[in-house]
């Protein structure tokens, strides 16, 4: 596998390392069952002493609590966005965790993924990995704020900043899944992968659409209306500041040439 590594033959690594796996299966399958076993049986004595009564239930901590809301607004994204606002259902240090985790994750996907996973040497920096998500983040949520206020939206910034970072819990949790599978599975395998990175981008998107809709009210036709109008002032934003870029990158060139001409003369 280090030959295969140090000349790059990312497909002979893969080969090399389906037999390392096969191996190592073999030799180590037997106490793995048996301590999976052990597992089952724990957990069903333990859930047969909490039916009877001998093992209690404690109420559910703050943290408990809090991971349960962010399952609940996954998987009930139209109630839970709804309840995130009327109710008082989410927390904005949870927010600021789940914006954190999915900045952890993509720099996971971006570092640490097994090397036959890799299709080329990795040379972006972990700061380019943050704004890939931070800038995005961002951008999102100032152009739904602008949007929104000109659009009779009763979402404020506070609950629209809040709605998109619990948006981003389907890749702060399945992209690091995506990224363990990578060291366990190998390149004929790698749609598993694929599968799982591609759904936690669309469930993404799903969640940012029926956050627009419940935060501020909206009807189904409107919010598909609004998401399309934040798109197209993203792109615009991004359209200008590369016009701005570029236009500093000539006066900085124009600045340095004349400096030297001057120079020169005199």
């Amino acid at each position: 596998m280090n030959y295969y590594r140090l000349t790059g033959n990312f497909a002979g690594y893969s080969e090399a390392y389906t037999q390392v796996r096969q191996d190592w299966i073999a030799n180590n399958f037997t106490p793995m069952m048996i301590i999976v076993l052990i597992l089952l049986f724990a957990l069903a004595v333990v859930k047969a002493l909490k039916r009877k009564g001998i093992i209690k239930t404690k109420p559910a901590g703050i943290v408990k609590q809090q991971c349960q809301n962010v399952g609940y607004v996954m998987l009930h994204p139209f109630k839970g966005f709804w309840e995130l606002k009327r109710e008082n259902l989410g927390r904005m240090s949870v927010a600021h965790i789940l914006l954190v985790l999915a900045c952890i994750a993509t720099v996971l996907q971006s570092r640490f993924i097994s090397y036959h996973f890799q299709t080329a040497v990795q040379e972006s920096s972990i700061i380019m990995d943050l704004i890939k998500v931070l800038g995005p983040f961002l951008l999102w949520i100032l152009a739904n704020w602008c949007v929104t206020s000109l659009m009779d939206g009763e979402g404020n910034f506070r609950q629209i900043y809040m709605a998109t970072a619990y948006s981003l819990a389907p890749v702060a949790i399945l992209i690091p899944i995506s990224v363990v599978l990578t060291h366990f599975l190998t390149l004929s395998e790698k749609e598993i992968v694929v599968v799982i990175s591609v759904l936690a981008y669309v469930w993404l998107a799903g969640l940012l659409v029926s956050s627009v809709m419940q935060t501020h009210n909206y009807s189904m036709g409107r919010t598909i209306f609004i998401v399309l109008i934040i798109l197209l002032v993203i792109v615009l934003v991004l359209f200008i500041g590369l016009m701005a870029f570029s236009l500093v990158q000539q006066m900085q060139v124009f600045v340095v040439d004349t400096i030297n001409e001057l120079s020169l003369r005199f």
